[in-house]
């Protein structure tokens, strides 16, 4: 099983070492030489070759520099994995949020969150204690009482 693009660049960037490298490519205006990378950071030539697993660094021009499409193509990654879903949400579910909120109502009851049904009242001398519980409809104005209020 191959891992999320985006454990593997949170991996790469993990130790010191890579992103101190990492961090002088982004900040290369344009690409960096080896030869160069390598005299201001010694460990250089061994942090490249996990950034460019992590498709961080491309060679360009015979030069160095960072690739910051890897970002974009991890977050699309992991939002075709689990997409706007808050922490806690089935993956079965997690498909129908979007931008955090639940944007489609599940057809199917069965995929409906547990944490949505209400459980029936225990006993009904209970309901009036429990959170839960209706509280009875109220009846709407009739005709005349609207036009005596209208008319006070």
């Amino acid at each position: 099983m191959e891992a999320e693009p985006s454990h593997v660049i949170v991996k790469a960037l993990a130790d010191p070492e890579r992103l101190k490298v990492f961090a002088e490519l982004v900040l290369a205006d344009s690409g960096v030489a080896l030869a160069d990378l390598k005299t201001r950071n010694p460990g250089a030539e061994r942090a490249l070759s996990r950034l460019f697993e992590a498709g961080l660094v491309v060679r360009e021009d015979g030069g160095l520099r960072a690739a910051p499409d890897a970002f974009r193509a991890a977050a699309a990654a992991a939002r075709r994995t689990r997409p706007d879903a808050p922490a806690g949400v089935a993956p079965e579910i997690a498909g129908l949020y979007s931008g955090g909120r639940i944007a489609q109502r599940p057809v199917n009851r069965r995929t409906r969150s547990p944490s949505s049904r209400t459980s029936p009242p225990a006993s009904s001398s209970s309901n009036a204690s429990t959170p839960n519980a209706r509280s009875p409809r109220r009846s709407r104005p009739n005709s005349t009482t609207r036009s005596n209020c209208a008319a006070t």
